[in-house]
């Protein structure tokens, strides 16, 4: 490792020979975990720090590895890393670019952008493997694999993780190597296999301890590596890797649990709920009432039990409740069995009583039920159709902001096109790419101009009664639309959806009928509730979709291809 470092020196030194010597120095420290000795090279170049451009740019490169490391980066830091970026790409010096690709793409990371992020970090990659930066390279797949592990896309998250592992142990790095055998580890606890997590928990625990900063993996690894054990009731394994401390409390209360220790997993479970909280620790609540009515406090038995609903993202939890509930429902039922078996001893005519009341009530549950299935039955098709509509609006979004994005991206070009096109004085360029610029930003405030009209339209016509009607009304007897009403909605149609009835009318020829079907198709309307408005058979309703589907398409197709059409047109 310490001929590795010799030779990264000298090949830092030889490459970088106009930059002061405590920055090139601070840099190979940087790459190799030294923090301390970092912090202690940029002081002492700060005191007598160079005016020159390049050097400026390095210096901050260097400031924004020091804050990357330290996970402190967030989207305020964006210009600066752009900047460095751009410098950095722009004079093709590959070994900085990599690094600040690294560093931009963790302010995406952090922002909840995972697409740029991607992004960058893949480029990355890419320009590292080129250059020969194996640390930049090791940092990128480091957070590529991070990315795909928060999102449980655990094949490739293995896939980078293990390309981070294999460029550390390439380079004898112990700090990378450690690193990425506690991801390895967390990734394949994931994926359920244990022999694999044990295996790369061991390597972290043993790799740490030859690292500058041990006590920033060991205790980490040791908690996940116990908690394996545990798990698989490796009790005696688990237990010599735990301290007492306030972060193995809850691998101490599942470790007692499993010892069947009863008042020691009660203290521990109530100490790291009342540390973290609900949200990190569902499931102390189930233990500790199952604990507390082992040993016969049935009283805090049921506090713990009623306070496990309110855990809503807890699968476990929500059983136990509904557990609870079925056992309590079952017991209701016994009582009232034997009260009935009590009745019905004592006298033949409460025994009829008690019968008719139950048929009664049968009944009301009966049609209660058919009532509540029919009100569910209208609410979730309003439901869907409201989704249907957020779901347009959000594709049609989704458009618009892809154009925006894209001639951003097209301006971005056109500014650095300018800015060459003046380097060259080349006068009728520059003004011909400023055109073309403004052009393109013309073109997006257009764009945002028309989806915010477009919006506020919808909006405008969700508050009129003809909609209310419409949505809650439509197809009732008394439910009918005027001339007046079909020409206001076909209106209210075309103002929304960039002049529907015109569109459409270009491309075939409809009927008063076909066109009025059309409207109800984009609005969502249930067939049944087309036939009601139109006067039409629901049979026919199907045969005007069947035959307007071939009539524009030129294809055999059915009534539901149809209301696809109209709907996506």
């Amino acid at each position: 490792m310490l001929l590795a470092c010799v030779l990264l020196l000298g090949t830092l030194s030889s490459c970088r020979g106009s930059y002061p010597k405590e920055l090139v120095q601070a840099d190979s420290l940087l790459l190799r975990g030294k923090y301390d000795d970092v912090d202690s090279l940029l002081a002492v170049y700060d005191a007598n720090a160079s005016t020159h451009k390049s050097v400026q740019m390095y210096r901050q490169l260097l400031q924004m590895g020091r804050m990357f490391v330290d996970e402190e980066l967030t989207d305020s830091h964006f210009s600066i890393v752009d900047s460095l970026c751009r410098y950095y790409d722009h004079w093709y010096t590959p070994n900085e670019y990599a690094q600040s690709l690294c560093f931009l793409g963790e302010i995406y990371r952090v922002s909840g952008d995972n697409p740029s992020a991607l992004d960058a970090f893949l480029k990355g990659v890419k320009v590292s493997e080129d250059c020969g930066n194996s640390y930049a390279q090791a940092w990128s797949c480091q957070k590529i694999g991070d990315i795909y592990f928060e999102q449980r896309m655990l094949d490739d998250c293995t896939f980078y993780y293990r390309k981070y592992y294999d460029i550390a142990v390439s380079h004898y790095d112990t700090l990378r190597m450690a690193l990425a055998a506690d991801r390895m580890g967390k990734a394949y606890t994931i994926l359920n296999k244990v022999d694999s997590t044990v295996y790369y928990y061991k390597k972290a625990l043993d790799l740490a301890q030859y690292t500058a900063h041990p006590e920033n993996i060991i205790p980490y690894s040791k908690y996940s590596l116990s908690d394996i054990y545990i798990q698989i009731e490796e009790y005696d394994k688990a237990k010599s890797l735990m301290p007492r401390d306030s972060l193995n409390d809850a691998n101490w209360a599942y470790w007692h649990l499993g010892q069947n220790n009863t008042d020691s997993a009660i203290c521990y479970f109530q100490r790291f709920h009342s540390r973290y909280g609900l949200p990190a620790h569902r499931s102390a609540f189930h233990y500790l009432a199952l604990l507390e009515e082992s040993r016969g406090n049935t009283a805090k038995a049921l506090s713990y039990y009623k306070a496990l609903p309110a855990i809503e993202d807890s699968i476990r939890a929500q059983s136990q409740v509904e557990e609870t509930r079925r056992v309590n429902a079952q017991f209701n039922v016994n009582l009232v069995k034997k009260e009935r078996d009590e009745m019905t001893h004592r006298s033949n005519v409460l025994q009829s009583i008690l019968l008719f009341v139950f048929l009664f009530v049968a009944l009301g549950i009966a049609i209660g039920y058919y009532a509540w299935k029919y009100y569910r039955q209208k609410k979730d098709a309003e439901l869907a159709h409201e989704r249907l509509l957020r779901q347009e609006e959000e594709k049609m979004r989704r458009q618009s902001v892809s154009q925006i994005e894209e001639n951003k991206r097209k301006i971005a070009e056109l500014e650095q096109q300018l800015v060459e096109a003046r380097q060259r004085n080349d006068v009728e360029a520059a003004d011909r790419i400023m055109l073309d610029a403004e052009l393109l930003t013309a073109e997006n405030r257009n764009i945002e101009a028309t989806q915010r009209r477009r919006e506020f339209a919808l909006k405008e016509f969700q508050k009129t009664d003809l909609y209310f009607r419409l949505k809650f009304h439509a197809g009732e007897e008394q439910c009918h639309l005027s001339e007046a009403e079909w020409q206001q909605l076909a209106s209210y149609l075309d103002d929304i959806y960039d002049d529907f009835t015109h569109r459409l009318l270009a491309i075939v020829s409809l009927s008063d009928t076909e066109l009025r079907a059309c409207y109800l198709l984009k609005l969502e309307v249930s067939p049944t509730v087309m036939a009601a408005l139109l006067f039409k058979s629901k049979q026919a309703i199907s045969m005007i979709r069947k035959r307007l589907y071939k009539k524009i398409t030129h294809k055999e197709g059915t009534p539901k291809q149809f209301d696809e059409f109209i709907v996506n047109f």
